[in-house]
């Protein structure tokens, strides 16, 4: 079966939510 379009947005949606904290973190001045 090919995956729900629902899902696979989902999915991609958390990850991009997961890498947005690192990339402001390494960005960021210290």
């Amino acid at each position: 079966m090919p995956p729900n379009p629902a899902t696979v947005t989902i999915s991609s949606i958390n990850i991009l939510v997961s890498l947005l904290p690192a990339t402001f973190t390494s960005q960021s001045p210290t």
